[in-house]
């Protein structure tokens, strides 16, 4: 079996996905599955997808499901995958042509040093332009590479870089980090906040940071979530993905407190706009002292939710 699966998910963007195949197909190690979840496209994707497969060195299988969100895609993908390994890439991005190689190296240098507490390698990515993409870009430059962890780097240390992530399946898998089903809120989401998912990895084990860009991150796309108006669907989706982070981090979230208490306003200006009460969206929040922080904050997050209001693309 090949060592690494090259996992993408796609909802309608099969003219994306060419640009992407074209960047699979030049990499310099062809020893992998390019694993493909279609969350319900209604475009010509099966179709693309298939020309694919006529024309790639590598094995490519196509996975359809009725559309759920990209969660509900990388959950299937991530319980499907039968490889020790996998990398993610977006379908709008590209990978650089020596990106699964490297991270095989990596893995097997891991391995080599017996480390069994890391469960995932991420590499930089860089612009069209080749710029590192991100906020507060710096980087361990001493080394090649430093051992840290998802929640070290992105709360603590507050480096919010756009990374390309390969994962070590057995431990991943072992944390179930898809399972949110329960949480309030669930049946109104199509879209959770990955650093969800990335927080609950990183609770348990470490991520091997390599100094050195794999993917080229694209910002071009006409419907990128990053760029679309605010709606209330995205606060319904900002309203259970901060829940559930904010009551994971507890008390540890003050570790970061300007960026905690972004959270807290984003969290009741977004539940607000839609009518959620102050009590309600309080009362789901478990600390007692993050309660109260929201109670402080209901002033400037009632103003926020007055603007959101006023301001729905939908």
């Amino acid at each position: 079996m090949e060592p690494i699966t090259v996992f993408t998910t796609t909802y309608n963007r099969s003219g994306h996905l060419k640009r992407l195949f074209k960047s699979i197909q030049a990499q310099t190690c062809q020893d992998f599955i390019w694993l493909i979840v279609d969350d319900g496209s209604t475009d010509d994707t099966f179709d693309v997808v298939n020309g694919f497969k006529a024309e790639a060195n590598f094995k490519i299988e196509y996975l359809f499901k009725s559309n759920g969100g990209k969660h509900t895609a990388m959950k299937l993908g991530f319980e499907k995958t039968q490889t020790k390994y996998m990398v993610e890439i977006d379908d709008d991005d590209e990978l650089l042509p020596d990106a699964v190689e490297t991270f095989l190296e990596v893995w097997k240098s891991i391995e080599e040093e017996k480390k069994d507490n890391i469960a995932e390698v991420r590499a930089l990515s860089v612009n069209e332009k080749g710029v590192v993409s991100g906020k507060n870009r710096r980087v361990t430059v001493e080394k090649d590479y430093y051992d840290s962890n998802y929640l070290t780097e992105d709360w603590y240390r507050n480096r919010h870089l756009e990374h390309l992530t390969s994962w070590r399946m057995d431990l991943v898998n072992s944390l179930n980090i898809f399972d949110i089903e329960k949480e309030w809120l669930y049946p109104r989401v199509k879209l959770v906040s990955e650093s969800l998912f990335w927080n609950r990895i990183a609770r348990r084990y470490d991520t091997r940071f390599i100094n050195k860009p794999l993917r080229v991150y694209h910002s071009d796309a006409e419907d990128s979530i990053t760029l679309s108006h605010f709606t209330k669907q995205k606060c319904y989706n900002y309203v259970f993905s901060l829940r559930v982070i904010i009551n994971e981090l507890a008390i540890q979230g003050w570790r970061n407190p300007i960026h905690l208490l972004k959270y807290f306003v984003e969290y009741m200006s977004c539940g607000m706009s839609l009518k959620i009460g102050a009590k309600n969206l309080i009362r789901n929040i478990d600390a007692c002292y993050n309660q109260f922080a929201c109670v402080l904050l209901l002033p400037i997050a009632l103003c926020g939710a007055i603007y959101l209001r006023k301001n729905f693309g939908d």
